[in-house]
């Protein structure tokens, strides 16, 4: 990327993963890949510290069906507000700082739903606050990631980052059996609290380290790359919208239907959960191996797209151990869709584009956090059965799916 006549390169937050915006490290920082790998599990277990619990919480608090998908939703209000933005300034010296902003957001949030958990429009706010904090870590999670890694290394590295929803995920999971034995929740509030902290503690040691960004004039574009709003980066975020509709509305729901469907008591239900998110992460840096080896990305997309479409069009019809082992074809597959949708904005952009490219992509992912759990809320209370409500979501998936076979249009080799 060229720069003015007399200039130094803008260096955003990426200097503190020895790389300037724009650059290639030619080695791999690994101590920055886990650092953004850390960050976003933290994000993840703020999120999905809620479904093990929603069950208690609507019979505690007397919440309803729309207000209990609503507290899931909640987080892609502030996404929705904050996406785009945020990749935009991670690019610039005060995007160090925006990451740092995530952690007393979600301290914020974390407070006022442990304070007012009788008020339904207080948790939604708290959840709103706590959602803002993901916005930020969405976003700049990848970018360090791929920021951080050598071009040999980037597909593991998008790999590794992959897995930061099913670690977060099965991390809340694990924690909920116990405490549910119990009937109670707050304890996975208080630890959400004290991993904020420490967390918190070690972004702000290693983001201080890096030196203030020099304010210079912006360099000239060369024609490098492609423009975050390009037509295959939109597909890439509508596609993403339609899987994460999808995603959110299982894991979300998932334990609710393993109670009133099949049964199973709160502990039980929180522990099936984690069939999915453990057969995810290994299939996640699955599909980053088979991305460096030049495997075929959008048709390893499309493939695990159709397989969890398919688990949405039997699975309520099925019971017993075959149940469970839908639970891991749905997780193998998500483990590839996750890992194939976070390459997507280093496959069609490049240095500083890829940032704001992934801005967009989590633009789309909020909408979808936004109206998939709500929506498989209004589908029950329309059709009041779980297998007739199940059917859109397979469409979801297979719409998805074509477009992945479209985005493939507009690849370029991840090496």
């Amino acid at each position: 990327m060229g720069t003015a006549v007399g200039s130094r390169p803008r260096l955003g937050l990426t200097r503190d993963l020895n790389t300037a915006i724009g650059e290639t490290p030619q080695r791999t920082d690994w101590p920055g890949v886990f650092f953004a790998l850390s960050i976003g599990v933290l994000a993840a277990y703020q999120q999905f510290k809620l479904p093990p619990v929603l069950p208690l919480l609507s019979e505690n608090y007397g919440y309803d069906r729309l207000l209990a998908g609503g507290l899931m939703s909640a987080y892609a209000v502030a996404g929705l507000l904050l996406s785009i933005g945020v990749g935009r300034v991670l690019d610039s010296a005060r995007g160090r700082w925006v990451v740092g902003s995530a952690f007393p957001l979600f301290l914020l949030g974390n407070a006022v739903c442990l304070a007012v958990p009788e008020i339904g429009t207080a948790m939604l706010g708290g959840r709103v606050l706590e959602g803002a904090g993901l916005a930020v870590i969405s976003v700049a999670g990848p970018a360090l990631a791929a920021q951080a890694a050598a071009p040999k290394d980037k597909p593991l590295a998008i790999a590794l980052w992959a897995t930061w929803m099913p670690i977060g995920q099965a991390m809340a999971n694990l924690m909920a059996v116990p405490v549910l034995e119990d009937a109670q929740w707050t304890p996975l509030w208080w630890l959400a609290v004290a991993l904020t902290v420490t967390i918190g503690a070690w972004a702000l040691k290693r983001l201080s380290r890096a030196p203030a960004a020099p304010t210079v004039a912006a360099p000239p574009r060369t024609g490098t790359g492609k423009p975050s709003l390009s037509l295959p980066v939109i597909l890439s975020s509508l596609t993403f919208m339609l899987w994460t509709v999808q995603y959110l509305a299982f894991t979300t729901w998932l334990p609710t239907f393993l109670v009133e469907e099949r049964g199973l008591s709160l502990a039980e239900a929180a522990l099936s959960q984690t069939i999915s998110p453990l057969v995810l992460i290994p299939f996640n840096l699955l599909a980053g191996a088979l991305v460096a080896r030049g495997r075929s990305l959008p048709w390893l997309l499309a493939g695990s797209l159709v397989a969890q479409g398919l688990v949405w069009g039997i699975g309520p019809f099925v019971t017993g151990p075959a149940g469970f082992i839908l639970l891991a074809i749905w997780g193998a597959a998500a483990g590839i869709t996750a890992t194939c949708l976070f390459s997507l904005p280093v496959a069609l952009s490049s240095g500083a584009g890829a940032s704001q490219a992934f801005g967009v992509l989590m633009t789309g992912r909020n909408v979808g956090v936004l109206v998939g759990p709500v929506l498989l809320a209004q589908a029950l209370a329309l059709w009041t059965r779980w297998s007739l409500s199940a059917q859109p979501f397979m469409a979801f998936s297979i719409v998805a799916a074509m477009g992945a076979l479209w985005i493939g249009r507009y690849l370029r080799p991840l090496r």
